[in-house]
């Protein structure tokens, strides 16, 4: 028995889990690359339903997020009376459209999301947040989360498997930290600039001067916007790049005191895990996975206000970790045997 492991893009976190199916069973993966265009999208979800079709040996099929290819999978594979499994990782769980966020707010984004949902064997979850909760940092009466109540009718079984470190960086943390807040989040569009909470740190940055601010992740094309907005050039401790290479984000870890993660919605934001294991003071939200990975360590935000973030930094700042404990606790709690395990173990259910 074969599996085809299907990954919208080529992300270290599913490079990972392919690995840990090759050490389950005979797993071939496939690459959609689904940031490269839809044309190039298309054609190789076309090829992943070819592989399905030609392909007897292959009993399984898994795919990261619910989304267009996740609905061809599952459709594929009720066809052919294979067994398929759909991994929720943030996106394809929530819906917020004052800032038109998450699958569910495309009109047919969202009955692809759903009919994949409903049609595969089973559904995994980052985090049991994903399938059913309520969002109170963003709204203290609740917004409402997870496919289980943004999907009507869905009755397909569930688990929830944590997400794990990736190889272990080679960049080894300083001792000495240098006053500085790091925060990475992608912004492919202008909303994405408040969900990652940019605007939150912005004002901190105005509070604590003496402090030096790096975003990483947000794209150049919103710079104009964002300084007619908040005036950027007049604060000089706020430092902006747009995409930085993977190791250049590993040293400014090393270095940073404090790691920023205030967003309004995530799943299990894998930049946490590694400024943590880095050894990076967390900021953090009360949001989805990011209470999980932050455990005993750093200060958590309970509602979306900036001065409420202020006053957490100002804590944050002031305490004194012993952060290779911290890390030897991210290693412990995110290793991928840990994931490998699990991960063996729904399979098993399943086929």
């Amino acid at each position: 028995m074969k599996a085809l492991f299907i990954m919208p893009t080529a992300s270290s976190f599913m490079k990972t889990d392919l690995e840990i199916l090759g050490d389950i069973m005979p797993t071939k993966g496939i690459c959609l690359h689904q940031n490269r265009g839809k044309a190039k999208y298309l054609l190789n979800v076309i090829k992943m339903v070819f592989i399905l079709f030609f392909s007897p040996k292959t009993k399984l099929a898994l795919c990261w997020f619910a989304d267009y290819h996740a609905a061809a999978m599952a459709f594929t594979c009720k066809l052919l009376r294979k067994k398929s499994i759909v991994i929720l990782g943030g996106y394809d769980s929530v819906h917020y459209p004052e800032f038109a966020y998450g699958v569910y707010h495309h009109k047919w984004r969202s009955r692809f999301a759903g009919y994949a949902l409903k049609n595969c064997s089973h559904i995994i979850a980052i985090h049991e947040d994903l399938l059913d909760s309520d969002n109170l940092y963003y709204n203290p009466d609740g917004h409402p989360e997870g496919v289980f109540r943004l999907v009507k009718g869905l009755k397909t079984p569930a688990s929830v498997l944590h997400n794990c470190l990736t190889k272990e960086p080679q960049t080894k943390p300083l001792q000495t930290r240098k006053k500085q807040i790091l925060c990475v989040g992608t912004t492919p569009r202008f909303q994405d600039f408040y969900n990652k909470g940019y605007d939150m740190l912005i004002a901190a940055a105005r509070a604590y001067q003496d402090w030096k601010f790096i975003f990483v992740g947000i794209g150049p094309r919103w710079l104009p916007k964002i300084e007619e907005i908040y005036q950027l050039s007049e604060l000089k401790n706020i430092e902006i790049n747009s995409l930085l290479p993977h190791e250049r984000v590993l040293e400014l870890m090393a270095e940073s005191d404090i790691y920023a993660q205030i967003s309004i919605s995530e799943g299990m934001p894998y930049s946490l895990v590694e400024a943590m294991f880095m050894g990076c003071k967390p900021i953090g939200s009360n949001v989805t996975g990011i209470p999980t990975i932050m455990g005993d360590w750093g200060v958590l935000c309970t509602k979306r206000d900036k001065k409420k973030v202020i006053q957490a930094l100002s804590e944050l700042m002031a305490q004194d970790i012993d952060r290779e404990a911290m890390s030897a606790d991210i290693k412990a709690r995110f290793s991928p045997s840990v994931r490998a395990k699990k991960l063996a173990e729904i399979i098993k259910e399943v086929i």
